[in-house]
């Protein structure tokens, strides 16, 4: 494991193959555990790390939510990848689709607070319309039109299994 921005080195040996690689594994203060290929890599995203973990304090703040929500939101949504861009025309950590970004007057949903900010108000809203964290959750992955059409989680497998992982990741 790590403590504070240290970085360490695991050799893995994979179960189906004899390939060996080594992996670099850091975490930011209270922050999500990245695995690297490249231990520069790992040192260079450090400060955007830092970023995006103090962004998910506030925003949780802000808006009510555990932080440990928000991150599990963001591991499944576009695993800390800022740059993400779903095939769908999702953006950013949270993957805030255009129409998102543009009720919550986001300017460049490639921007670490923007996006954050936007993507917990916007769950947070739909929070308090669904009062129910697996509602909720399927309207941020599927629509709220697909949940409130089906008055429940909408039999998406793409959709039940976004649920599964995020709550597998969430520790409240």
């Amino acid at each position: 494991m790590m403590i504070g921005k240290t970085a360490i080195t695991i050799s893995l040996l994979l179960a189906t193959s004899t390939f060996a690689t080594e992996l670099f594994v850091y975490q930011t203060d209270r922050g999500p555990v990245v695995l690297t290929h490249a231990l520069a890599q790992a040192q260079d995203q450090t400060p955007a790390l830092d970023l995006v973990d103090l962004t998910i304090r506030r925003a949780a703040h802000r808006y009510e939510l555990d932080p440990s929500l928000i991150r599990a939101i963001i591991e499944v949504e576009s695993a800390f990848n800022p740059q993400a861009v779903s095939s769908k025309g999702a953006m950013g950590l949270m993957q805030l689709m255009p129409a998102t970004a543009n009720a919550f007057a986001v300017d460049d949903p490639f921007d670490i607070e923007q996006n954050v900010y936007a993507g917990s108000r916007f769950f947070s809203e739909l929070m308090r319309k669904y009062g129910d964290l697996r509602l909720a959750l399927a309207a941020y992955n599927a629509g709220e039109p697909a949940v409130d059409a089906s008055a429940s989680v909408p039999n998406f497998p793409e959709t039940r299994n976004y649920i599964e992982k995020v709550l597998a990741l969430y520790q409240p």
